[in-house]
């Protein structure tokens, strides 16, 4: 099995699937025992198989936990890591977008511009009177 199934159009975050469960239920190897011999929970565990990643306790254990999985079902532990971190890994933001500051949302986005139109306004209303 792959990590990366690309097609014409590319590879998509939202089309990347491992189907990890039939994977592990194909070499016949229930849930309950990977608990076991990995002291994983459960809902950790199908966390990893529903590769729902944030549903994790997070940082090293993320990995950690990825990596007993692959050993407990016998799945390749580098290609699943690689999963991982392509599923994970932040998304590059647009570098000609400015950072906005923290009450840029309550000015619409548009921090400078709104308050110069707020003072042009203001002028302009002493000005007419």
């Amino acid at each position: 099995m792959s990590a990366h199934n690309e097609g014409a159009a590319g590879t998509h975050r939202s089309e990347l699937s491992l189907n990890l469960k039939a994977h592990r239920e194909r070499s016949g190897i229930a849930l309950e025992k990977v608990a076991m011999v990995t002291g994983i929970g459960l809902h950790f565990l199908r966390a990893i198989e529903a590769e729902e990643f944030a549903k994790l306790p997070g940082g090293v254990y993320n990995t950690s936990y990825i990596r007993q999985y692959a050993r407990a079902v016998g799945y390749n532990e580098a290609e699943l890591l690689q999963h991982y971190h392509c599923l994970t890994a932040p998304k590059p933001t647009d570098e000609t977008e400015l950072p906005h500051g923290r009450f840029s949302g309550w000015l619409g986005g548009h921090p400078i511009r709104t308050f110069v139109h707020h003072v042009w306004v203001k002028r302009k209303g002493q000005n007419a009177a």
